[in-house]
Order: C-alpha cells, then structure tokens, then sequence
C-alpha cells in the first residue's frame, strides 16, 4: 500500500474548528520541513489542495517546495474552472521537466461557491460538460505535439504552441460516480480517489468500479485522517481534543451545508451529521463536523490502525492520502508509531 501524506497551505492547526484557525503558518521553511518529514516516513507523495480559501496558491507552493525536497512527489489538486487547460498543459510540462517522476495531478470537478468568485455558475451538467472539455484540452495540448486547436462550449483553441512535449505521463487522481465522471476516468485517469467511508461501502465501491472492464486496472486511493496514539484511550483522547473548541459559527455551518442528493460529499456529510460518529471500529466521522471534505479519520492505537488498513487493502485500495492535526507533527508520529506495524503486516 502506497502512503500520501497532505501539505496543508492554511495555518497547521492542532484544534479544528476555529474560526480564525490557530496553528503556525504555512512558510516555505515550514512546507518544506513538512515534506521531508513525510519523506523520511516513507510517504511516497503529498496532496497539495486548491481551494482558493487557503493562504497561498497551489502550483508556487509545489514549485517552491519541490526544488527544496528530494524525493516525494507532490499531487496537485486543480479544478477546472480556475485554470484554463492550455495554461495549465504549459505549467504542468514545466513541473515535469524540472521535476522529473514528482509532479502528480488531482482534478476535481466539484468546487462549492467558488466557482462564482471567477464568474463561473455552471450547473452540475454543465459542469461534467466543463470537466470533459478541460481534460481533452489539457492533455492534447501536452502530448499532443508542437501545436494544438480545439473549438468546444467551454474552450477554443488556436494553434497553442508546445515547444517541447513531456516524455513522461502524469498521473491523473479522478473522482466520481456518474456516467460521465467513469468515463473520463477510464480515458484519462490513472487512480481513483474516494473519500473515506466504512468497509462496507468502500466494498461496493471498488466492486463498482471493477467490474468495468476499462476501470480494472485502475489505482484506488482513499482519502483519510489519521489519530494514532500508543494507546487506544490517548487516540481517543486526542479525538476529543480535536473538536473541543469549535467555533459555534462553523458547527452551525457544516451542519447545515447543502450537497447535491447523488454526490459523494453528501455521503460523507451524513456520516459526519449522524447521532453515533463512530460509523464503524476505529473509525470517526467528528473531523467532518468542523471541516469541509474528508470527514472521517482512522483512531487507536498502532496495531488497530494497522488492522483497519489492512482490511481496506484487502478489500482493494491499494494507497491512501492519510494526515493529522497537526501535520507536521503527526507525520513524525506516523512514522515513530505506526510505521514499524505498518511494515510488520506488509503495508509498507
């Protein structure tokens, strides 16, 4: 099982749900230290987020602390509407050749309201329509050859100039369940990305996805969080303490957030919304009451936590983007704690 860990480009919070957030802030020294932690844990990449809401912007930071690290691959989120894909295709070739086997991408389709602060009120067929377009653009433009047209809804292209292709394919993290998002995918995805939800449901969701026969190959990864301890009492423990000082503004906002009925973001909202937050053994739903995205987090002591990723292995995920609060500092416990066991029951 391959092993991400996450760049955080907000403050690294011990506490979450404050409002403003309390923690250090997100320095080029700092990143880079967080990095080459990770890298000493073995993670073999990192997740760089692309919300407009955090300090600084994704693809600087992942320039800047790439050419200060050696070894982990950074996996860049983007998503459609903030970039147009030639642009990206041109930025992205550049990462590639000067960071050769680091550069990794997360294209995300959904993006909340922020869409709507660069004019963008795509629908949710308009916005797959948007997602088709962006990647056939974005990877014609960079494998393409020296020029590339396309006229489309969304993009037009004239004759964009790629002076020199990249030799080596990207992988490309994709999500999604309906019709188009499969498709795309298959055609253009290397890894599947879901959120964490219990055994049951990551069961039919692998199952979904194998029995597509241009889906069989495919990498599944699973996004979560982790609260290891050398106890399961002090995991617990440091649960709790997690979600002690939420701010009431943002309890009363992730309780009542909106998500589209079909969307994976509404799956993990009523697990984080449920009366037992305790959704399975070890596992956690309190993150997603303060905080948007992964809602779930692994808690225990090492040989627990190992268990419960064992079980997700087998039942097919082959790696996980996994991180604490805070994370520079439980990326040093990932790797004093639960690296030895990970090693022990052949997951790392």
């Amino acid at each position: 099982m391959e092993f991400h860990w996450f760049l955080p480009l907000s403050p690294d919070v011990e506490q979450i749900g404050l409002w403003p957030e309390e923690g250090p802030e997100p320095t080029l020294p700092y990143l880079t230290e967080i990095v080459t932690e990770a890298e000493a844990a073995g993670c073999a990449a990192l997740l760089v987020p692309a919300t407009f809401r955090n300090h600084h912007d994704a693809l600087i930071a992942t320039a800047a602390v790439l050419a200060r690290t050696e070894r982990a691959a950074l996996l860049v989120a983007v998503r459609p509407f903030q970039f147009h894909p030639a642009q990206f295709a041109k930025m992205t070739a550049t990462l590639l050749s000067w960071f050769p086997g680091r550069i990794r991408l997360n294209v995300v389709g959904a993006g909340g309201d922020e869409p709507a602060m660069l004019g963008v009120g795509d629908d949710r067929e308009a916005r797959q329509r948007r997602m088709a377009e962006w990647m056939e653009v974005f990877t014609g433009v960079l494998y393409g050859g020296r020029t590339f047209s396309y006229a489309g809804e969304f993009y037009q292209v004239t004759d964009f100039l790629m002076v020199e292709s990249p030799t080596e394919r990207v992988p490309i993290y994709l999500s999604g369940s309906s019709a188009v998002a499969r498709s795309l995918l298959a055609r253009y995805g290397t890894h599947y990305l879901m959120y964490g939800v219990p055994p049951d449901a990551a069961a039919a969701e692998v199952t979904g996805l194998r029995v597509v026969p241009d889906l069989a190959a495919v990498g599944i990864c699973m996004r979560l969080h982790l609260i290891v301890r050398r106890t399961s009492a002090e995991a617990w423990a440091a649960a709790d303490h997690l979600v002690s000082r939420v701010d009431p503004r943002v309890a009363a906002i992730m309780s009542n957030e909106r998500h589209e009925a079909e969307s994976k973001l509404n799956t993990v909202h009523k697990l984080a919304t449920s009366d037992d937050l305790v959704v399975a053994p070890n596992l956690w739903a309190g993150v997603g009451t303060a905080r948007r995205g992964a809602a779930l987090a692994l808690v225990g002591a090492p040989d627990e936590v190992t268990a419960r990723l064992v079980e997700y292995r087998d039942l097919g995920v082959d790696s996980v983007i996994v991180s604490g609060y805070p994370k520079l500092r439980e990326v040093v416990r990932f790797r004093e704690l639960l690296l030895p066991r990970l090693r022990e029951a052949g997951l790392a």
